[in-house]
């Protein structure tokens, strides 16, 4: 392939024995292929390092990151890695199973605010999931509705896989270096820890739950603003509005589970995904 040519150009390429079919979408650090493995006949995602970023070792490091932090996982409700390639110019590729159905920032848009049994139902498989990386020493630092997918348009709640592990930190000297005040998460569901530069273990991936959870309620995240640093500073200094200010309806309960979750020192949260899901076991009643 020409070094030159657009990302589009690998439609009809074939990569090992992975014969790559269509773009599926374009990110600021991949791109996303439906392809076909010509082995078995199956339909596969095939996520490729974006070409303007090859270059550059932190990139590159992180995209090989992601892999390994995959392969390491075994989990229904974690997207499952199937092989990795190298593409004719070098970059890296991850072949990993195709979710056709909808992410949740896409479902929660069509559906609205969700009562609190539902959102459970959502995010109790979603925390049990992260208990499992943050036992093999993954934190994933950036948990949103975007990075969580449906596998299928009919698929049930529980079925809900976690994505997209690409700043991912699997051991602390893994982390210096790679992530920087540049690279932090996503504004709106980024952990104060994260933002401050101090190490973030599993916490930070509650606390952003715990910023899904208010948003499935609430139809808002906690925290917005004009600019990314404004969102920052809130997510530092601001104390959350508690969901029933959105919706008197929901209770007493709800906000304490939630703003829990949400609580700026990572001492006063849920030490772990799997308290935060008996949490909201404790509000789908």
């Amino acid at each position: 392939m020409n070094e030159e040519a657009p990302e589009s150009a690998l439609a009809g390429s074939r990569v090992s024995h992975y014969t790559i079919e269509r773009m599926l979408g374009r990110g600021g650090m991949s791109a996303v292929y439906a392809a076909r493995d010509a082995r078995t006949g199956r339909e596969v995602a095939l996520k490729v390092l974006n070409h303007d970023l090859a270059a550059d070792p932190r990139y590159l490091e992180r995209f090989q990151r992601e892999a390994v932090a995959l392969s390491a996982l075994s989990h229904p409700n974690v997207v499952e890695i199937l092989d990795s390639v190298i593409l004719a110019d070098g970059r890296p590729g991850i072949v990993q199973e195709l979710l056709s159905g909808p992410t949740l920032t896409s479902w929660i848009g069509s559906t609205g605010v969700l009562p609190p049994r539902q959102v459970a139902e959502l995010l109790v498989p979603v925390c049990q999931a992260v208990s499992v990386f943050h036992d093999a020493g993954i934190v994933h630092r950036d948990l949103k509705p975007d990075n969580l997918v449906f596998p299928e348009a009919s698929a049930m709640p529980a079925s809900i896989k976690i994505v997209d592990f690409g700043v991912a930190r699997i051991t602390e000297s893994a982390a210096s270096n790679l992530t920087g005040k540049n690279i932090l998460g996503t504004p709106e569901y980024v952990a104060p820890e994260i933002i401050e530069g101090n190490t973030a273990d599993g916490r930070a991936d509650v606390y952003s739950l715990g910023v899904v959870a208010y948003q499935l309620l609430t139809g808002a995240t906690p925290f917005t603003g004009a600019t990314v640093g404004a969102i920052l500073i809130q997510h530092l200094t601001k104390v959350p509005a508690p969901p029933t200010s959105h919706r008197p309806d929901l209770g007493q309960v709800v906000d304490e589970v939630v703003l829990r979750a949400i609580a700026k020192d990572p001492r006063a949260r849920y030490s772990t995904g799997r308290e935060f899901a008996v949490a909201l076991g404790t509000i789908a009643g």
